[in-house]
C-alpha cells in the first residue's frame, strides 16, 4: 500500500499505522510522530496541517489535502490541536497575511508614485521639445 492509499483509506480512523504515518485513538493522523498532526477533527470540522517541514511531509500533505475541509498552519513541534490552539493559529496566519497584503499595497503605491513621476517628467520633456519644433 502506498502512502497515498493509506491516507485515503485511513483518514480519521482510529489506531492505524503505515510506515511513518499513523493514527491515534481519536483518528488524528500523524506524520513521523506525535509532534506533527497531519489530519484531525476539531468540533466536527476536518483540518489538515499544511505547515510543511520536509519533502516527505509535503507529499503527505499533498495526499491528504482533499480529505480536509480547512487548512491550518501549526508551528513546528506543536501538537496542540485543541479548538483554542487552532483558533489562535488561524488568527495568527490571518494577521500575517493581512500584513503582507498591506505591505504589497504600500509597495505598489510607491511604485505607482514613481511611475507617475516619470510620466510627468516625460510630459514636461515633450512639452519643452514641442516648443522648440
Amino acid at each position: 500500500m502506498t502512502n497515498s492509499e493509506y491516507i485515503q483509506a485511513n483518514a480519521y480512523k482510529p489506531n492505524t499505522s503505515h510506515g511513518n504515518l499513523f493514527t491515534d485513538g481519536n483518528g488524528t493522523m500523524y506524520s513521523y510522530g506525535f509532534h506533527y498532526p497531519l489530519l484531525f477533527e476539531v468540533n466536527g470540522l476536518k483540518f489538515i496541517n499544511a505547515m510543511g517541514y520536509s519533502n516527505t511531509t509535503a507529499k503527505h500533505i499533498s495526499h491528504a489535502r482533499s480529505l480536509a475541509q480547512h487548512e491550518v498552519h501549526i508551528p513546528y513541534n506543536n501538537s496542540d490541536i485543541s479548538p483554542l490552539a487552532i483558533q489562535k493559529a488561524l488568527a495568527n496566519e490571518r494577521a500575517y497575511i493581512l500584513d503582507e497584503i498591506e505591505a504589497i499595497k504600500r509597495k505598489n503605491t510607491k511604485k505607482e508614485a514613481r511611475l507617475q513621476q516619470r510620466v510627468n517628467e516625460i510630459e514636461q520633456a515633450l512639452t519643452e521639445l514641442q516648443g522648440t519644433l
